[in-house]
């Protein structure tokens, strides 16, 4: 049986404990979903999406988030829809629009819906996730 087993390369140091928050914030330097911890990637659901509200009558419709701290270098970025984890997708109203991050930096992104009629007071929600990996 192993207990509070570290490697590190070079001397032998005391144990660290890190909190659930210090090891979230390491992990989501290099990827991060907008989805519960426990849920799965793609699902269908609203809770932690990205939600906004289309404010005229226009063609263009962008959502923004940032992250929870900084990623590591600028992450590959995709995006589903709520209703039915479609990729590339923003759920409108109940119905899904296409949609693709048009900026994503290692503080956030936004997602975009081009080129779509889109009508004052529509409300919007999509999911993501953004990988930085080495």
């Amino acid at each position: 049986e192993l207990t509070e087993l570290q490697l590190e390369e070079g001397t032998v140091t005391a144990f660290e404990r890190r909190s659930y928050g210090q090891e979230l914030a390491l992990c989501q330097r290099y990827f991060y979903k907008s989805y519960s911890q426990a849920t799965a990637i793609g699902a269908v659901t609203t809770e932690g999406a990205l939600y906004g509200t289309v404010q005229a009558a226009n063609n263009y419709f962008s959502l923004s988030s940032g992250f929870p701290v900084s990623m590591r270098n600028t992450p590959t970025v995709i995006n589903y829809s709520t209703i039915n984890g479609a990729v590339n997708q923003m759920s409108f109203d109940g119905a899904n629009r296409a949609a693709l991050p048009i900026s994503a930096g290692i503080s956030g992104v936004s997602i975009r819906v081009n080129n779509v009629a889109s009508a004052a007071n529509q409300f919007a929600t999509v999911h993501l996730t953004a990988t930085a990996e080495l």
